[in-house]
């Protein structure tokens, strides 16, 4: 504190000679309230924030790798007002982590495809061997992808446990909606995303993961069911093609 009061008092010889944009008085003035209040952080004025937005953001260090992304984003938002992106990758390469940090970046509506699993009573085989059958993407569609991203979404959770879906849940609008998740580039939905993003993995690293998150025994249900239909639905459609590819390592 001792280096920052010596900073305020260099600011205020500056203001009695005349070389700052504002009146030694007025500097005076706000400072004597400043202190007062503890040296609390100084925000921007909403005049400030409305002008120049977005002017800047402070993000994790982890997230330098994905500045072109954020680029991307920052792109279709000057330009439409709105964006809609899609993180759809292979298990373990960091899908649900990246959504996170933009939702936090953006204070963005933020989707999971896992609450989209298909009930137990429609995994039929002929439901199965079709690309991407492994989750409920005619639901998705209905709750969530068709709706405008300018009014609130409902949507409702589905309970593997239970085989059930929760009650609805109901999220406000927002300027960017993110949907995380294996299966978030079906198709089936169209062309409904601005950005497309494909997180990749080495398989060594995937492993370890999966096992380190979910243990040995699901780890099998992993490499014997789980992992072979999400390739299955990758190839298929080639789904990285139109993507930004991203390295979850």
């Amino acid at each position: 504190m001792h280096g920052f009061e010596e900073k305020l008092h260099a600011l205020e010889e500056l203001a009695c000679c005349g070389k700052t944009p504002f009146s030694q008085r007025e500097l005076t003035d706000y400072l004597a309230s400043y202190r007062l209040q503890g040296h609390r952080d100084v925000s921007h004025t909403q005049v400030y924030r409305d002008a120049y937005k977005p002017a800047y953001r402070l993000v994790p260090k982890q997230t330098k790798k994905m500045l072109l992304l954020l680029q991307r984003i920052d792109r279709v938002l000057n330009e439409k007002g709105t964006c809609r992106v899609a993180i759809d990758g292979m298990c373990g390469s960091g899908k649900t982590t990246l959504g996170a940090v933009l939702a936090e970046v953006y204070e963005a509506q933020l989707f999971h495809m896992d609450d989209y699993f298909l009930p137990i009573a429609r995994k039929t085989p002929q439901r199965l061997a079709e690309p991407g059958g492994n989750v409920d993407y005619e639901r998705f569609y209905e709750e969530i992808g068709s709706r405008g991203i300018e009014a609130p979404v409902v949507y409702r959770r589905f309970d593997c446990t239970r085989q059930e879906t929760d009650k609805p849940t109901v999220v406000p609008p927002n300027a960017v909606r993110i949907v995380e998740g294996s299966y978030s580039l079906h198709p089936y939905f169209g062309d409904i995303y601005d950005v497309k993003v494909w997180m990749q993995v080495d398989e060594g690293v995937q492993i370890d993961r999966i096992r380190k998150r979910n243990g040995e025994e699901k780890l099998q249900r992993f490499l014997k069911e789980w992992i072979p239909m999400e390739n299955h639905y990758a190839r298929a459609f080639d789904i990285a093609k139109n993507c930004l590819v991203l390295s979850g390592e």
